[in-house]
């Protein structure tokens, strides 16, 4: 699927200066770097246009969720895949009547004290077909496997980058779009995001043939 995003790079690239996409993730990470996130509502504001996913979540936890993003700012441990499996204990909601581990809310925010660790939303889902990491198992066995996934994103992203898989498609993505705070692996992730986004609005689908090739 790499080649299709270095293919099909400028209708991403296009997409992602539409909707502002590296503005605001940069704006954001100045914000949180120069305020302090857990009382500042308005980077607050800004974390939850940015990222999304908090619809159906109170207040009380939204309150502790930043309160967490505020705690591990200057503390960020050694290892991501420690952190993240101490935040997924710490932000276990209630959804749709069930109790839900809030993988993806989890991974933004090791994302935002380590810009170099990988994020998981729907998008990389679709992208890797991977499976539905809310589904059936108790509580540990499911944070076992969100965090097989989160191993699984590391090494994939790294055999991107070893590999030289996305270089045309990363270079052209600072020259035209100018960002200050990307790490490679963000770009990685913003490009998924945008190939999957795109492929949703129907390109791909002409007289009822795909036209990947």
């Amino acid at each position: 699927m790499y080649r299709h995003i270095n293919r099909h790079i400028k209708a991403l690239l296009d997409l992602l200066r539409k909707d502002n996409h590296v503005q605001n993730y940069d704006h954001l990470m100045n914000e949180f770097r120069q305020a302090n996130a857990a009382p500042d509502a308005r980077v607050q504001e800004h974390y939850v246009r940015f990222w999304g996913g908090m619809r159906g979540l109170d207040a009380q936890w939204r309150a502790g969720y930043f309160e967490i993003l505020q705690r591990i700012r200057n503390d960020p441990m050694a290892y991501p895949r420690q952190l993240l499996e101490h935040i997924c204990h710490e932000t276990l909601s209630n959804r749709n009547g069930g109790q839900s581990i809030e993988f993806s809310l989890t991974t933004k925010l090791v994302h935002m004290v380590n810009p170099r660790s990988p994020i998981y939303d729907a998008n990389v889902r679709a992208f890797y077909l991977l499976p539905d990491l809310n589904g059936g198992g108790d509580i540990e066995t499911r944070i076992g496997l969100c965090l097989g996934v989160y191993d699984a994103l590391v090494k994939e992203y790294n055999r991107i980058l070893e590999n030289r898989l996305l270089d045309e498609s990363i270079v052209r993505f600072r020259e035209e779009l100018n960002p200050e705070k990307f790490t490679d692996v963000k770009i990685i992730d913003s490009l998924i995001w945008a190939f999957v986004t795109w492929a949703k609005q129907g390109p791909a689908f002409v007289k009822g043939e795909l036209q990947y090739d």
